[in-house]
């Protein structure tokens, strides 16, 4: 039996004692008189049991064999109502617990239903001539009455032992003394038809039972049926909230969790502070969705690891007012939106966005503001690590009575512990969403974020909600900052690095015309200009300090809604009429502080806000390190293609060409030759006259390659003795002709330098397209062929000097 007040504990032993000793008192003076009567109410009372003929009202059930107990004590004596009674409540009981029932709570249900009923037995029979007594109806029905009040008792001990007797006869009397009062008025109808017709009562009561008890079920089913479809939409509704919460954790994955332990502990904190269940639904639906607006905030600024701008600060102040009108529109019963609006107000008035103070903040965004700054001082951050429990509790114990109700801050001081205990116990096997899983299959992209960007720069929203248009914008700033970042990091050259920039830029950007500035000395130059009336930029060059952008570069400051024209007084040409009258400009820094300037230009006056200046300087610092990183390239480039002992190009060059001649072969659908040429015999040289010496071969062979190629053809030192030739428009049969220029070329430059013929030449070829499609397959062709070659010009040699020295025969 479940766990009993003391009180209750003395009424159900007292109850079980006198119902057994009421039960065998009376077993002992069974003796019936009218046999075929009594198996008859026997049987009808086994039968309403057995097939659990039952109205299902609060605590378990009003059973309607008890009907049968009222006409059995008109009719039958008290043994025998008290063994049909008995005999009906434990087979029902055993049909209900399916034979599990508890021996305790069996044998204390027996007790008090042998008690109720003796009850209202000796209450009935108190009266004489009942049956032609004017007050029977009354007589009967007080009987009823007494059998409830036990009757009830035992229920509510049984099924809510927690609550007081005077709490249960206040909520539960109106729902089940109704039907104990029909019953009694029932019986009495019964009893009055049976005297008519000369049928036994029990007879009579038998398919009324069945009919009243079919009835209820027919109802009970069709509202059960309705309840479930309001708990089936209440429970779509919740989990839609409860959807959507998710999808903000998975937006800011750094938060992963936090709103179901803010809910956890917002829900307990108004408990504790004594919120009626509306504002509990209120403060519950808003602990999920108050971060609901920063679907209208960039992800770089959400998750910035470090302290905002305060221009980025004033986009994050809009997530309230988006995260409330977006709720607002769902038309909640109970009052989340005015928690969600102020749950970053302060108790001084310090907060936002309406700057509220004291009490006029509602009591569910004071809640919420607390205990969410409290998890989150417990939680990871990108620009700090986790705070221990006590720790985070102190930092909102200072800003009691500053930033938070102080009755909020105590409550949540003496019940922080077994908050945490109950977000863990709630969160306990709730897996995280799958945001690092890898998707292989790819379709095209969609383009619908490139046709939104015309409608985010020019402020349409064609459903006319005002929510809609700061998400749709921080979707595409995201968006386009994100594929800047990736097409900067795999950009190397600096016009293609600031063609990218430029092109992502007019997504967020409104612009005519866009110059990059590099500071070079105490002057600013253009490195690259884009747009309509750039021309009439791009040629000048500022001092730093003159013009918007140099005064931009010179105070490291940005300037919104400057006068473009004050850049063209630099011109020599004082003819120019500037048809541009906005410029926002920004310095941009590198690895080095205010390397240059990047301005945009726009024809319309004051177009330039505080959100396009976020925007830039966003994208500032990473556009200043790529062109820094595309400056770089293009020095080491300069000095990385030329071989310095011949001056020819070297191998990376040699690449870079020949890609670019079979891309245009296979444009014009013609032909490139591949030549491989290995010198003989160097090998000798370095040995016999020294390595300064085999250089000047190899400047000799170099000069003599260039001098019998084709002014078209393109010469290259593949590294060691090795040269390349690259031969565009040339076929093998064409070269096969002409190939022995290259051998004497070898041969003079070893004699003049040496003055000995002691080298040759290897060569291979390859052809375009017949040999291979790409650079590797040609070089790796040409150089297997110039390697046989060699290898028969050696077996020649040794066979010609058997007794030679393999060594000897080696370059």
């Amino acid at each position: 039996m479940k766990q009993l007040r003391s009180n209750a504990r003395i009424y159900v032993l007292g109850i079980t004692l006198v119902g057994a000793t009421v039960f065998f008192l009376n077993a002992a003076k069974f003796r019936p008189q009218n046999i075929p009567l009594f198996l008859l109410y026997l049987a009808a009372a086994v039968c309403t049991s057995w097939l659990n003929l039952r109205i299902p009202i609060n605590l378990g059930g009003f059973p309607t064999g008890f009907l049968l107990v009222l006409l059995g004590i008109v009719e039958l004596s008290l043994p025998e109502v008290l063994f049909i009674g008995c005999t009906a409540t434990l087979l029902s009981e055993l049909r209900q617990a399916k034979f599990k029932i508890k021996f305790g709570e069996l044998v204390f249900t027996m007790g008090s239903v042998a008690t109720s009923i003796a009850a209202a037995y000796n209450a009935y029979h108190l009266a004489p001539d009942r049956r032609l007594n004017p007050i029977f109806p009354a007589i009967l029905l007080a009987s009823s009455l007494v059998f409830f009040f036990h009757y009830a008792i035992a229920s509510a001990i049984l099924r809510e032992p927690t609550t007081s007797l005077k709490s249960f006869y206040r909520k539960r009397l109106y729902t089940m003394l109704p039907w104990f009062v029909a019953a009694g008025y029932m019986a009495c109808m019964i009893n009055a038809t049976s005297r008519e017709t000369g049928f036994p009562a029990a007879v009579v009561a038998l398919p009324i039972l069945f009919v009243i008890e079919r009835g209820y079920r027919m109802y009970s089913d069709a509202r059960d049926r309705e309840q479930q479809h309001v708990e089936e939409m209440a429970a779509v509704h919740l989990r839609t909230i409860e959807a959507l919460a998710v999808a903000i954790e998975a937006k800011d994955q750094t938060t992963e969790m936090h709103l179901r332990r803010v809910q956890v502990y917002a829900l307990e904190v108004g408990k504790h502070l004594g919120l009626d269940e509306s504002e509990l639904q209120g403060l519950c639906t808003a602990a999920l969705l108050h971060d609901v607006g920063k679907l209208a905030i960039p992800e770089h600024i959400i998750s910035k690891p470090g302290k905002l701008t305060p221009e980025e600060f004033e986009k994050m102040k809009i997530h309230p007012i988006v995260g409330s009108e977006i709720v607002g529109r769902m038309k909640l019963p109970y009052p989340a939106v005015p928690i969600i609006r102020s749950h970053h107000e302060k108790w001084d008035g310090t907060g936002y966005p309406d700057g509220l103070a004291g009490e006029a903040i509602p009591v569910g965004a004071r809640i919420l503001s607390a205990v969410d700054y409290l998890d989150a001082l417990a939680s990871d951050r990108p620009y700090r690590r986790a705070l221990g429990f006590e720790e985070a509790m102190e930092k909102v114990r200072e800003e009691s009575g500053k930033s938070f109700d102080p009755k909020v801050v105590e409550t949540l001081e003496q019940h922080y512990v077994q908050l945490d205990e109950a977000a863990q116990a709630a969160l306990t096997g709730q897996a995280p969403l799958s945001t690092g899983q890898k998707v292989e299959r790819c379709l095209a992209p969609a383009t619908g974020l490139q046709n939104l960007a015309a409608a985010t720069r020019h402020g349409t929203d064609p459903n006319g909600e005002g929510f809609l248009e700061p998400i749709a914008s921080a979707r595409l700033e995201e968006q386009v900052l994100r594929e800047l970042t990736t097409d900067l990091g795999s950009s190397l050259t600096l016009n293609e690095t600031l063609a990218l920039v430029t092109d992502r830029l007019r997504l967020i950007v409104p612009f005519d015309a866009i110059i990059f500035y590099m500071r070079r000395g105490d002057t600013l130059a253009p490195i690259h200009a884009s747009g309509e009336g750039s021309g009439m930029f791009s040629p000048t060059e500022l001092p730093v300090g003159g013009g918007l952008s140099g005064w931009v570069a010179q105070n490291h400051k940005p300037i919104v809604n400057g006068n473009p024209s004050v850049e063209l007084s630099y011109r020599c040409d004082s003819k120019l009429q500037c048809q541009l009258n906005s410029a926002l400009a920004v310095p941009l820094d590198g690895q080095a502080s205010g390397i240059g300037v990047l301005t945009v230009y726009h024809s319309d006056p004051d177009i330039y806000n505080n959100e396009h200046l976020r925007v830039l300087q966003a994208v500032s610092q990473k556009v200043g390190i790529s062109i820094e990183q595309a400056l770089r390239y293009r020095r080491a480039e300069s000095s990385a293609t030329t071989d310095y002992l011949t001056g020819l190009p070297n191998a990376r060059s040699l690449f870079i060409e020949l890609q670019r001649e079979l891309a245009r072969a296979a444009r014009d659908n013609s032909d490139v030759a591949v030549v491989v040429c290995d010198l003989d015999g160097f090998k000798q040289i370095n040995d016999r006259f020294g390595h300064a010496k085999g250089n000047d071969v190899l400047r000799a062979v170099a000069s003599g390659l260039r001098s019998v190629c084709r002014g078209g053809d393109y010469v290259a030192r593949l590294g060691g003795d090795e040269f390349v030739l690259i031969m565009p428009g040339l076929r093998p049969e064409v070269f096969a002709q002409h190939a022995d220029r290259f051998p004497r070329v070898v041969q003079r430059a070893g004699y003049n330098v040496c003055g000995e013929n002691l080298m040759s030449m290897s060569i291979g070829l390859a052809a375009y397209p017949a040999d291979g499609l790409d650079a590797d397959a040609l070089l790796s062709e040409a150089d297997r062929r110039m390697y046989e070659v060699k290898n028969r010009k050696k077996a020649l040699l040794q066979a010609a000097s058997p007794d030679e020295s393999p060594s000897l025969a080696r370059n």
